[in-house]
């Protein structure tokens, strides 16, 4: 496990709330078959504003967001910025390399449940597909971007906010019927995995991007 200095001192919280969190939903998966799982969940399925909340959090796992942070910390604060594009980088390779290599025959839920001759309830308007399932690309994104927030900002009130944020858009992979649990816990572990590489091993000094000096030598 990585030392927690300099920079890891801050999200330990966090860590420790996701570390205790991904352990009972891992358990539930040695427990329970993965088809209990996600059938129990697809019972949810059917209340509109539940259904329309999940199909809105969701977009939140979409590469395009964390490549907008990348934008917004550029300007704000640059070190950051450095940290999470690397993270993407490095999280997206992991997560081609099982994606599209070990597990690229790995089924998704509709294909799963196909072959089973159980159907699936669906939410409206939700695009479904067949291979690839694991690990899910949405859980690793939020849960990059997020370990990375949380190294940012003070007061573990808004860390443990940014954990249910990053497990609510994770869900929301299994409630549309896109990932199986295992799939959404295997992506947040490479998400908080690249971050906490980048941010350990990558020592960047803090430094002001030409905005700040623009503005304040403007305020001056």
């Amino acid at each position: 496990m990585l030392s927690l200095k300099g920079e890891l001192v801050r999200p330990k919280y966090f860590l420790a709330a996701y570390w205790v969190s991904l352990c009972i939903l891992t358990a539930l998966c040695f427990v329970f078959s993965k088809s209990d799982i996600h059938l129990t969940s697809n019972q949810w399925i059917g209340n509109p504003p539940v259904d329309q909340f999940f199909k809105m959090i969701t977009l939140a796992g979409d590469g395009t967001v964390a490549f907008v942070l990348v934008a917004v910390l550029a300007v704000w604060r640059p070190r950051f910025a450095i940290w999470l594009l690397a993270s993407i980088v490095l999280s997206t390779l992991l997560l081609w390399l099982f994606k599209y290599g070990f597990f690229s025959s790995n089924l998704r839920p509709c294909a799963w449940f196909s072959k089973e001759c159980t159907s699936l309830k669906l939410v409206p308007g939700v695009k479904v597909h067949s291979l690839n399932s694991f690990p899910s690309g949405h859980a690793t994104t939020v849960f990059g971007y997020c370990s990375l927030l949380v190294v940012m900002f003070t007061g573990n009130g808004i860390r443990l906010a940014l954990l249910l944020f990053a497990w609510l858009v994770a869900y929301s992979r299994v409630h549309l019927s896109l990932h199986f649990l295992e799939d959404i816990l295997a992506g947040s572990f490479l998400g908080v995995l690249s971050t906490l590489l980048c941010v350990h091993f990558l020592k960047i000094k803090d430094f002001r991007s030409p905005f700040q000096r623009f503005t304040n030598h403007s305020g001056n």
